[in-house]
């Protein structure tokens, strides 16, 4: 569960809403997936891509689908993201794991980059995430330890085939 908000100088204003994630490593690296999209423009991603980051209907992708959000969530790596789009800022998070700030209020507590490389594209950060590191670790290392296990018997069964989202993958 994360509550979004940002504090502003007058006072918190929340810009989000309250979301309940499913407990399920799928569900958790397509939320991590979905706040990057939340972070930059969604609409800078196809459709194909987008329903990867769908946390509220995980239960909905298919073998290939899941495979796919690994490879990405692979490729998009909190590090590469680190001071970009994340930053690990425990007291801007304040009681929650983690939240969302626009520039003008996070700007005076952090730096903050204008624009990241994803997929070989730039891309304009509108706003960034405060976390702490109990939400990366359950959110991303510890989903994608789990979702790795759990595809590893479907992996020898049977090789994933490219799909629209594998030339997404391709981070320069």
């Amino acid at each position: 569960m994360a509550m979004v908000l940002a504090r502003r100088e007058v006072g918190i204003k929340v810009i989000g809403r309250k979301v309940e994630v499913p407990d399920s490593p799928k569900a958790r690296l397509m939320y991590y997936l979905h706040c990057i999209f939340d972070l930059l423009r969604e609409d800078d991603f196809d459709e194909d891509v987008r329903r990867l980051a769908r946390y509220e209907n995980w239960h909905g992708l298919s073998l290939r689908e899941t495979q796919a959000l690994l490879k990405i969530c692979t490729e998009i790596t909190p590090g590469m993201l680190k001071d970009k789009l994340f930053h690990q800022h425990d007291s801007m998070c304040g009681e929650h794991l983690n939240q969302f700030h626009s520039f003008e209020e996070a700007s005076s507590y952090v730096v903050i980059a204008n624009s990241v490389f994803i997929a070989g594209k730039q891309l304009r950060i509108s706003k960034i995430m405060t976390y702490k590191d109990a939400w990366m670790q359950k959110n991303y290392w510890k989903a994608l330890r789990e979702l790795r296990e759990q595809l590893a018997p479907a992996a020898l069964a049977a090789p994933a085939t490219a799909s629209s989202s594998d030339a997404w993958c391709s981070i320069l």
